[in-house]
């Protein structure tokens, strides 16, 4: 059976405009990091803070994987 109620919109119930609160953990690193442009800060403690942030502040970060595309270099003997 097909439900057709129409959807009734819910308030946050969180403050959607809080940036960054002193309880976060790594804010103090992320209002020293310049992000006007990219590659200005370290990726490796900009992706911990976003980790931890989401996942919770005790739930540590994994180890990145790292990978790299190149072209293998052909002699011209």
């Amino acid at each position: 059976m097909l439900n057709i109620t129409p959807y009734k919109c819910r308030p946050a119930r969180i403050d959607l405009n809080e940036k960054n609160p002193a309880n976060a953990w790594g804010w103090r690193e992320s209002l020293a990091m310049d992000l006007s442009k990219e590659d200005r800060v370290d990726d490796l403690l900009f992706s911990e803070i976003i980790w931890r942030s989401v996942k919770g502040a005790d739930n540590p970060m994994p180890a990145p994987v790292r990978s790299i595309f190149s072209q293998p270099s052909v002699s011209r003997d």
